[in-house]
């Protein structure tokens, strides 16, 4: 009996040793674990963040598409919150006064063209031959010069025929003249020989003194006429020159004429060329086309047949491109930290981040000052991020994304360890301890 006591007693003793031992090995494995936890937050760093919220902006601003010169709406084609790309038609305006200036100019922008043309023909003394183009492009206008170049050649030519008829006429009396002057002298030679021979006769009484005398008449006679002849000569001869000169001063009258209307038409020309582009921007911008890509934002102008002023704002339209901006808000006390190109977190509440993860972007800028929002008055810094990746869904296509959508971003102020966010609240409350608020 003693022994079988001895026994149990033995056996409850070592029973309560081991449960000594198993106690102490728990606290022990506790206490590594603990340590090892401790040392793990001490070393383990993670992301220091700084919040906000905010929405997707473009990079460009917003695009009001205006029109010149105004005009009647006739055609609308868009409708707010359509997207569209550059160069898209818009509206169309109804330019038909414009188009009908515009033509009333070129036919006269044509008209002029043709002038110098046949001026420049006309002065150089060529035969007229129109640019190539013109004849097509307005060939009444050609055809009204082409007769007045012919018209005025003929009129010069004629007039020149008179005076020709009129030279010729004189070249035959100059002629006529010099052949009496010729007759007339040989005829005071034989004349005066004559006397010569019959003076010494009379002077001996061989020949009476009447013969003399009727010789003495006859070659003063011829004097005469060679006198005559010579003074008409003269006189041929300055009318021959005033012909000349007629024909030089009708040449010149011609080309005098044709240089002055030259230099006028040649004004006018430059002047109506450099009014004629505002006329056919008039034209041109009878269709309203998109500047960007983009999304219609707004139609400022809606009513069918409404009158635009010129400069006036038709159509909004949001710019939409690969270089995204976010316009966020960062609270006061989170401000002290930031700084621009810190490194940016930026997720869209359109797209679940589980899912699709987040966008990178970079901090651009800082509000110099705070700002109060008007929904809440609650004073902000405004900030604004540039984003530079995209979303992409299971397919590896780019996800859409349009200015106005929500987005909040988390900007990497810098690291800390695990330890210190669990420290930093104590720390906090220990240097707020018994003090009066």
């Amino acid at each position: 009996m003693r022994n079988r006591d001895l026994n149990t007693e033995i056996i409850r003793q070592i029973n309560g040793r081991k449960s000594f031992f198993s106690g102490w090995a728990l606290l022990v494995v506790i206490a590594l674990f603990v340590a090892s936890m401790i040392s793990w937050a001490a070393i383990a760093e993670v992301d220091e963040v700084t919040r906000g919220s905010g929405k997707i902006i473009s990079s460009q601003d917003l695009q009001k598409v205006q029109t010149m010169h105004g005009g009647m709406i006739k055609k609308l084609l868009v409708h707010e919150g359509q997207r569209v790309h550059r160069g898209d038609l818009l509206l169309v305006l109804d330019t038909t006064a414009s188009q009908s200036e515009f033509n009333q100019l070129e036919q006269k922008q044509f008209a002029l063209q043709a002038q110098i043309e046949r001026l420049t023909a006309e002065i150089q003394g060529s035969d007229l031959v129109f640019s190539p183009g013109l004849e097509q492009s307005a060939p009444a206008v050609t055809l009204t010069q082409q007769r007045l170049f012919k018209g005025r050649k003929s009129e010069l030519v004629s007039e020149l025929a008179v005076l020709e008829q009129q030279k010729q006429q004189k070249i035959k009396e100059l002629r006529e003249a010099e052949s009496e002057l010729h007759t007339a002298s040989e005829g005071l030679v034989l004349s005066q020989s004559e006397i010569d021979m019959i003076q010494p006769l009379v002077d001996r009484g061989i020949e009476s003194k009447l013969s003399l005398i009727q010789l003495q008449r006859t070659h003063a006679e011829l004097q005469g006429k060679q006198q005559t002849s010579q003074i008409r000569i003269e006189r041929l001869d300055l009318a021959l020159g005033e012909v000349a000169e007629r024909f030089k001063t009708m040449h010149e009258t011609f080309r005098k004429e044709a240089l002055q209307e030259l230099s006028k038409a040649t004004a006018e020309l430059a002047e109506l060329e450099q009014s004629l582009p505002a006329y056919a921007s008039k034209v041109d911008q009878s269709e309203i086309r998109s500047p960007v890509d983009g999304i219609v934002n707004q139609i400022l102008k809606t009513t069918l047949g409404g009158v635009a002023q010129p400069g006036e704002a038709l159509v909004e339209i949001v710019p939409i491109d690969d270089d995204f901006l976010v316009e966020a808000h960062i609270k006061p006390a989170d401000i002290g930290f930031l700084h621009p190109g810190q490194r940016v977190k930026v997720k869209l509440t359109a797209y679940d981040f589980a899912r699709y993860g987040s966008l990178d972007g970079e901090l651009t800028t800082i509000g110099a000052d705070a700002i109060e929002l008007p929904e809440t008055k609650e004073p902000v810094y405004p900030v604004v991020v540039r984003v530079f990746s995209h979303l992409t869904d299971a397919g590896g296509n780019d996800l859409e994304i349009v200015p106005g959508m929500i987005a909040e971003i988390n900007i990497l102020t810098g690291r800390k360890t695990v330890l210190n966010y669990f420290v930093e609240p104590v720390v906090k409350v220990k240097k707020n301890a018994f003090t009066e608020s």
